[in-house]
């Protein structure tokens, strides 16, 4: 992410695919599990756009993306709503697993290309 309107695209984006999730959770998709021990495809595509969000949390909370915009705000409280909305407790687990094997690996974000600006 170079620009704060690379931030809101990925928000955006983040945001279409939690609603695509709703949908095939609301039409009864992806919800079959092969093993009863495992994940269905809707947990498996909560979890990995979680962790996505939380890769994107973490870089926010370093410093390297600049203030969001008022519209970006709005956005990231309703990626909140919307994936409560989905499944609270795996949007969470991913997200918080995201932070922390980031900050365990001591994630190079400079290195990664997903820094926003000239933040130290």
């Amino acid at each position: 992410m170079k620009t704060a309107l690379d931030a809101f695209h990925f928000l955006c984006l983040v945001e279409g695919k939690l609603m695509s999730i709703r949908a095939c959770q609301r039409l009864g998709l992806g919800l079959e599990r092969e093993d009863p021990t495992e994940l269905n495809d809707v947990e498996n595509a909560v979890i990995n756009t979680g962790e996505a969000f939380g890769g994107f949390l973490l870089v926010m909370q370093y410093g390297y993306i600049s203030t969001l915009s008022a519209n970006g705000q709005a956005l990231m409280a309703h990626l909140d709503t919307l994936s409560a909305d989905i499944h609270a407790s795996y949007w969470a687990q991913a997200r918080g697993a995201r932070q922390a094997r980031c900050r365990s690996r001591h994630c190079d974000w400079r290195a990664r290309g997903l820094v926003i600006g000239t933040t130290a």
